[in-house]
């Protein structure tokens, strides 16, 4: 039977408030920046707004050799701030992170990256970069049952597509976004050429119904140096999930990973160093908490400035384009005119 302290206990009981709820602003990732549960959104956060958000996640099992119930426990704390209409930044850090040597957990690893929108205005289509830079922080390189890491300087560049549906003519509330990346463990190593560099992505799909964000994923982290590697004992990850907002505009969290390799590796394997194998967890419950608030309300004035600047360039494009084409169609029908009173001179 499991057990859970007075502390998860709250922020499940709070999770109850969804009877409460409101359409959320936004939605941030795990790791920060505008998106879902791990995939990034193409488009930024609003400028001048801060988004802090707290990840509670959970997956324990049995060990069948000792019959000792192991337990997966991560607290993840990010903020994500909107610099303008095209940029973002955030910060990604794990304040606890149990490691299955001691009896009490340590830090985690950090963080810190930028995103830019490379903006196509009325399009259903948007396209953005994710760059992040990784701190090896934590105390404990891999950790058991979580994806790879290394107690070395990294970083990830990420490219992020989405496709908004309600941009088209039917009007859909439905959102697909897809991201492909390269997370590089190693900063001192050749680029693309390190054994412990991965790929990494997915694809998702983020529908808002009258006041719940409803979002499905898959996400993974894949080896591409290492042919020994099958493509079901990297880490690959189903996940659903919902966000709502309740009292005081709070955005609330509630999503469950599934596991899709469901590799197990030998005891030969799990002793490998650097441990390419890892038996990731099976299943696991995030729970999180988002605080937002607009702090810097000039930033949001002036972009709202500087689209509707945009906007009447180009309604003034516009004039003079529609002008040019009647210049152009009263000429047309003049030369016509003229072409005909002089078929009407000629005799035949």
């Amino acid at each position: 039977m499991f057990k859970i302290s007075f502390a998860e206990f709250l922020l499940i009981v709070s999770l109850a408030q969804f009877l409460l709820h409101h359409p959320t602003r936004a939605q941030t990732t795990l790791v920060g920046g505008k998106g879902m549960l791990r995939l990034y959104d193409a488009e930024p956060v609003a400028p001048g707004w801060l988004y802090v958000n707290s990840f509670f996640s959970y997956f324990a099992e049995k060990r069948q050799n000792d019959n000792v119930l192991s337990k997966d426990i991560t607290l993840q704390l990010s903020s994500t701030l909107g610099f303008s209409s095209i940029f973002e930044g955030f910060l990604y850090m794990v304040p606890y992170q149990t490691d299955q040597q001691h009896l009490w957990g340590a830090l985690g690893e950090t963080r810190v990256g930028i995103k830019a929108h490379m903006p196509r205005p009325g399009k259903p289509m948007q396209m953005g970069i994710v760059s992040f830079t990784k701190f090896p922080t934590g105390r404990t390189y891999p950790v058991p049952y979580e994806p790879f890491s290394e107690k070395s300087f990294g970083y990830g560049i990420v490219g992020a597509l989405l496709y908004n549906l309600s941009q088209k003519e039917a009007k859909l509330p439905l959102k697909i976004i897809a991201n492909v990346g390269y997370l590089r463990h190693r900063a001192n190593q050749p680029f693309f050429m390190g054994d412990h560099d991965q790929l990494c992505g997915g694809l998702g799909f983020k529908w808002l119904t009258r006041s719940v964000l409803l979002y499905t994923e898959v996400s993974g982290e894949l080896f591409f140096h290492r042919p020994d590697i099958r493509f079901r004992q990297n880490s690959l990850r189903f996940s659903q999930g919902c966000k709502f907002t309740a009292l005081n505009g709070l955005i609330f969290d509630a999503a469950v990973d599934v596991e899709l390799g469901r590799y197990r590796p030998s005891s030969s394997e799990l002793m490998m160093i650097p441990r390419y194998y890892e038996n990731y967890a099976d299943w696991k419950l995030n729970l999180g908490v988002t605080f937002q608030a607009l702090i810097f309300e000039k930033w949001q004035k002036r972009t709202r400035q500087e689209i509707e600047r945009s906007l009447r360039q180009g309604e003034n494009l516009n004039q003079i384009r529609e002008k040019r084409e009647k210049v152009i169609d009263e000429l047309m029908e003049f030369k016509k005119r003229l072409e005909d009173e002089k078929k009407e001179e000629i005799p035949f």
